[in-house]
């Protein structure tokens, strides 16, 4: 039986803002280049991920969303925290979110061969080297994977906040 505590509890927290909620996984290659998938319904490139569904953890989110991506599924032990990026809401009305990201051991070079596009959502999907990931993603992601990759070596799983590295990391914008 639900107390009326109980129900005033839930009704304080389901009055609570929403944050979107987002997960993706970064797949580098053995050039430490990392893959990045075409949307159709985007004019920008994403890496591989999307939203956490209701009663869905992060990383089984990430993992859901690269098998319908491009056809891969990782197992939870070869996923490891790369970041997560808060950013606050936008101008434009995007509401604001949270995004984690993992990153999985470096795939062989011709890993790409072996993709299934989920045809109906990916048209796309290619390797491309950090420094140029700029041409591709917001700057925002670009940012956010370069300071992944000069601060990989530590170990540490890194937080964001609007595209800015948090945390005693020096600032990579």
């Amino acid at each position: 039986m639900t107390t009326d505590k109980e129900l005033q509890s839930a009704a304080y927290y389901n009055s609570r803002p929403r944050k979107a909620t987002g997960a993706g996984i970064l797949i580098f290659n053995q050039n430490d280049e990392v893959l990045i998938v075409k949307p159709n319904y985007l004019d920008r490139w994403l890496w591989v991920g999307g939203g956490i569904e209701e009663d869905e953890a992060p990383m089984a989110a990430a993992i859901r969303e690269c098998q319908e991506e491009i056809g891969v599924t990782f197992k939870e032990s070869e996923l490891k925290l790369a970041f997560v990026h808060y950013m606050s809401q936008k101008p434009n009305g995007q509401k604001e979110g949270i995004q984690f990201v993992f990153v999985v051991p470096p795939v062989a070079n011709d890993f790409i061969e072996t993709l299934r596009l989920g045809e109906d959502e990916i048209e796309d999907a290619k390797f491309v080297a950090v420094d140029d990931l700029v041409n591709y993603v917001s700057s925002h992601r670009a940012s956010a994977v370069k300071a992944y990759m000069d601060n990989r070596s530590k170990g540490d799983g890194l937080y964001f906040e609007n595209g800015r590295l948090a945390g005693g990391y020096p600032d990579v914008t």
